[in-house]
């Protein structure tokens, strides 16, 4: 037993193994959460739209409706007649399909090796292009290709089939081989134009890696085909892709399809009859297209209901009808684009990972002496017998929800304490009760409890906001007070527990960083988005990553994103971020309450010499040129303004002045040092500014940013 730190005139009990357990039992009903390696988003999930977004939503959902209804209106008012039941058939005739024109097929999950691409070249200049208004380019250093193998339509091998793509090789730069690789399942089917033995990919000699000819003239756009015979491709095979590739060389692709031989009784781009017949001879299986409400109309075939057979035939000559009408085809776009403009929305939404109850909960037992595999007698879900008791909503044991609701009722007497002192201890250095992470008997007594009582109120009466308390610490007379400690003080009250002065301490890892990027005017505050790789010394990953993982090679990311504030930093928990650790952040590998700070010579050393830091200084030198005075004076009294945010004392502007006039001195005897000083970072100097006169003012930008008074909150 014991007292506790809040409630001080209340006694209670440590708690019990059963009790924990108790507590355990609310997540051990939780379903497992599925993780799939690296991936940003893994189920469950939930989207949390703004009200702006959810407003969005409904404009965009009632937009597709209109459009459903309008193309519904248009296909039925359609007078189609079905080749396939006329008098006399249709003659056989040759036809083309472009799989690839100024885009790939719509869905295409579209790869590059090596990444990025793909690269479109648009031109109005004869010869650039081959048909439309771009053509596909890649430069590459050996194998380099773009191809998709998944979500697109499949592309489908008719009779006497030819395949062909259009290509035009850089004079300057030509390949060894071109190939053209297709995908049936497996990626088994490839043709090569030049060096056959370049891509050694596929079986030699077998459909796998057939040899279709030399590479064709340079300068100048080429057809290139090959039957579907060669490639051994039979009629009515699909194909989920196909793949351009180069061994080096600058190519340019264009009008990749097939010529293949179409009787329109029996295409099912052109019949709606042969199609339906087709569909029937595949099976449910392969109606993943088709809306799962129609399934029951296609099973009952073209003798099925009326209004069966019409949602069908709408479907189709909506869809797959090869030879709509205009008119058809412009309120098909139209649905296209309302749908797309949905998704972008949908897709722009932020989502968060949750728990979600299994539909059977997992019994859950007291465990003997903590052991996995030795369970005893079985508990519900519930909470320590000294605190409020909880219960359920529902005739079912207490749930999550339940759990939370209990957390932030006005009779529980520790949830809104805890968050407030944690708010506090973010301000002030430490909390009103200095174990934050510690409330029972073996923490601290808080220093003013009544005050910590006052806040806990103030936070749940004012709805959980925690923006309106913040503000009102920060605005408070404890917190605005000088930093400067007078001797009587320091006696009386060393560690500022009872804040007769305002809080002193160096800034937090992110803190830092975000204050040399907001000085250097680099500071990008877009909000939301995955986490981004700034500047980072070279094999810090490399060393714990695994093979085969998307994070065992670190790749720095380049423009805004080197600028993006800290908490966006990515963060691998086996290598997090030096310049956090530097200075103290957590890697997340264990919950931090409360943060240490130490002093050692690497943060001195970082804040000197980092690329970031560096770069910053700079920055901020660029702003002084450009936006200080035309005096050394102006500039140094505006300097110290915007990062002290005070007036530089005469002593101050004396040893600014003389190490200004050395740099210069320095600069201009040894302009290379200057030039390799501005070029630091990935952003470019300002050109019209003279590289001297900037490098010199770095350095004073690189004094400042390193006081004492800079990297601590005073």
């Amino acid at each position: 037993t014991g007292q506790c730190a809040v409630c001080h005139d209340h006694k209670f009990d440590p708690i019990s193994a059963r009790e924990f357990y108790q507590l355990y039992a609310f997540f051990n009903s939780a379903a497992d959460p599925g993780f799939d390696g690296n991936a940003l988003l893994t189920r469950p999930t939930l989207q949390v739209p703004s009200r702006q977004q959810q407003q969005q939503l409904e404009r965009l959902k009632q937009a597709v409706a209109d459009a459903d209804s309008h193309l519904a209106a248009a296909a039925d008012g359609i007078v189609y007649d079905d080749p396939a039941e006329a008098a006399e058939p249709p003659p056989v005739e040759p036809r083309e399909t472009i799989w690839l024109d100024d885009d790939f097929p719509t869905g295409a999950q579209l790869q590059a090796s090596p990444a990025p691409g793909p690269t479109w070249i648009e031109s109005d200049v004869e010869g650039v292009v081959f048909r439309g208004r771009r053509s596909l380019e890649r430069t590459a250093d050996g194998i380099g290709q773009d191809f998709y193998d998944s979500g697109a339509e499949p592309l489908e091998i008719g009779p006497q089939a030819e395949l062909f793509v259009h290509v035009w090789i850089d004079p300057e730069r030509p390949p060894k081989a071109i190939m053209l690789q297709l995908n049936d399942g497996q990626w088994s089917r490839r043709a090569v134009w030049g060096d056959y033995d370049a891509i050694g990919w596929g079986e030699p000699g077998t459909v796998q890696r057939v040899a279709a000819g030399p590479l064709p003239t340079l300068g100048e756009w080429t057809r290139l085909s090959i039957s579907a015979d060669r490639l051994e491709l039979k009629v009515g095979q699909t194909l989920q892709g196909f793949a351009l590739t180069q061994y080096d060389g600058r190519v340019r692709w264009d009008a990749v399809g097939v010529r293949q031989q179409s009787d329109p009784s029996a295409d099912p781009g052109l019949s709606l009859a042969a199609w339906w017949q087709q569909q029937l001879e595949l099976g449910p299986d392969a109606w993943k297209g088709l809306p799962a409400e129609l399934h029951a109309e296609m099973r009952a075939g073209p003798q099925g209901t009326a209004a069966g057979v019409t949602a069908v035939r709408r479907f189709w000559l909506t869809n797959l009808w090869r030879e709509a009408p205009e008119s058809l085809q412009l309120a098909a776009s139209k649905r296209s684009t309302a749908e797309q403009q949905l998704k972008e929305a949908r897709d722009a939404i932020p989502s968060t990972f949750i728990y979600q109850d299994l539909e059977q909960p997992r019994p859950s037992f007291v465990m003997l002496r903590g052991n996995y595999n030795q369970p005893a007698e079985p508990v519900e879900p519930g909470v320590p017998a000294f605190l409020p008791s909880l219960e359920s909503v529902s005739d079912t044991p207490p749930s999550r929800l339940d759990l939370a609701h209990w957390l932030v009722e006005d009779r529980h007497p520790l949830t809104a304490r805890v968050a407030v002192n944690r708010l506090w201890q973010q301000l002030f250095g430490t909390g009103i009760v200095a174990s934050g992470s510690d409330f029972g008997a073996q923490g601290e007594p808080p220093t003013h409890p009544e005050l910590l009582d006052w806040l806990a109120v103030q936070l749940r009466e004012g709805d959980w906001e925690v923006k309106p308390l913040v503000r009102q610490l920060v605005s408070s007379d404890a917190f605005q007070r000088s930093s400067q400690v007078l001797p009587d003080q320091l006696d009386s009250d060393p560690a500022n527990r009872l804040l007769a002065r305002g809080p002193r301490w160096r800034l937090d890892a992110e803190q830092l960083r975000d204050s040399a990027l907001m000085l250097s005017g680099r500071l990008d505050r877009t909000f939301g988005g995955p986490g981004v790789k700034p500047y980072q010394p070279e094999n810090v990953w490399e060393p714990v990553g695994f093979v085969g993982s998307n994070t065992r090679n670190y790749r720095q990311d380049s423009g805004e994103k080197l600028y993006r504030r800290s908490l966006y930093t990515f963060l691998k928990r086996t290598a997090p971020p030096p310049f956090m650790i530097n200075f103290d952040a957590p890697n997340r590998e264990n919950s931090c309450s409360a943060r240490e700070r130490s002093n050692t010579p690497l943060q001195s050393l970082q804040l000197m010499n980092d690329i970031q830091y560096v770069e910053a200084a700079r920055g901020l030198a660029e702003r002084v040129l450009s936006e200080a005075g035309g005096t050394d004076s102006e500039r140094l009294g505006w300097l110290w303004l915007e990062v002290l945010g005070r007036p530089a004392g005469e002593d101050e502007l004396d040893v600014a002045q003389r190490l200004i006039d050395r740099q210069r001195t320095r600069y201009t005897d040894h302009p290379t040092d200057a030039a390799q000083l501005v070029a630091v970072g990935e952003s470019a100097p300002l050109s019209r500014l003279d590289p001297v006169d900037l490098a010199a003012w770095t350095v004073v930008a690189s004094m400042l940013m390193n006081l004492d008074e800079t990297v601590c909150r005073n």
